[in-house]
């Protein structure tokens, strides 16, 4: 199958030399694949071994359904990695990742879930979506056609996950300096202006086309550390996740659209949530 083709960005779309993406996750949860085995996933790993030379196992994720019916009826925010729960005293088993040899991308895959990760490894620029998305699509149509073969039964995609996490180390930036919450909680006190030294912040919002809701976005912003190359980093870490659900027979060219809409409400999302001395730190350009 042929990737759906790449939308026009926005020409007002906001956008950064060196944005502090740390994390791209971009994923379609269907319908549990009923007889779906570690066999399924070893044909799949055969096909991509090559290139995701690594194997390793997780918790299962659950994935939350948006319910976009009414506002205040969404599912609780996510508070897992990634965008989705994590079910406690899960089996190892349940869900397969594959890694590529320099560690910077993921294939993630379960019964009802693939998923796949742009992880920031060392000091290339980040990618962008466009790319991303076109190996998304690569990956997740090689998985999904090898399904069909084995259970004769198409994949019913119920919905779309994009999720951006960003991280900001405190060495380079204080909170206030950046995440326009953290400075709005400044308090006067006796005429003396206090920043706050922790925050934590969440928020959701419901996302409309011509005034119909077709997706949610989940905020959140907590204190994490980083404990890649060298020495430990304690930062902050800004997650946006816009989930979409999936009209039964959504055709990927839909999919596509609204992987591209996910896209730009999060990042209108970042730029409105963060502030002005951040954007010149990462080299806003328009």
């Amino acid at each position: 199958m042929t990737a759906p083709p790449p939308r026009p960005r926005p020409t007002n779309l906001p956008d950064y030399s060196d944005p502090p993406v740390d994390e791209v996750v971009i994923g379609i949860s269907f319908m549990s694949v009923s007889g779906f085995s570690t066999n399924h996933v070893a044909k799949y790993r055969d096909l991509v071994k090559a290139e995701f030379p690594g194997l390793q196992y997780q918790p299962r994720l659950i994935t939350p359904l948006e319910s976009l019916t009414q506002e205040g009826s969404s599912a609780p925010p996510s508070f897992g990695p990634l965008g989705f729960f994590t079910q406690p005293f899960a089996q190892p088993s349940q869900r397969t990742w594959l890694v590529n040899a320099d560690d910077q991308r993921v294939i993630q895959i379960q019964d009802d879930a693939f998923l796949t990760n742009w992880r920031r490894r060392d000091l290339k620029p980040y990618p962008h979506f466009e790319p991303l998305l076109g190996e998304f699509w690569e990956r997740f149509s090689l998985f999904r056609d090898q399904v069909v073969n084995d259970t004769v039964i198409r994949l019913q995609a119920q919905q779309l996950e994009v999720t951006y996490i960003n991280w900001v180390p405190f060495d380079t930036a204080p909170l206030s300096s950046w995440f326009g919450p953290a400075e709005s909680s400044r308090l006067a006190v006796d005429g003396t202006g206090i920043l706050p030294e922790h925050v934590t912040w969440n928020a959701s919002y419901l996302v409309r086309r011509n005034d119909v809701a077709v997706a949610r976005m989940h905020c959140r912003q907590i204190e994490a550390l980083r404990t890649g190359p060298g020495a430990p980093h304690l930062g902050v870490q800004l997650d946006l996740t816009c989930r979409a659900p999936l009209a039964p027979g959504a055709t990927d060219d839909e999919i596509n659209d609204l992987a591209f809409e996910a896209r730009n409400t999060i990042v209108w999302g970042f730029t409105s949530l963060t502030t002005e001395e951040g954007h010149r730190n990462w080299g806003r350009t328009k």
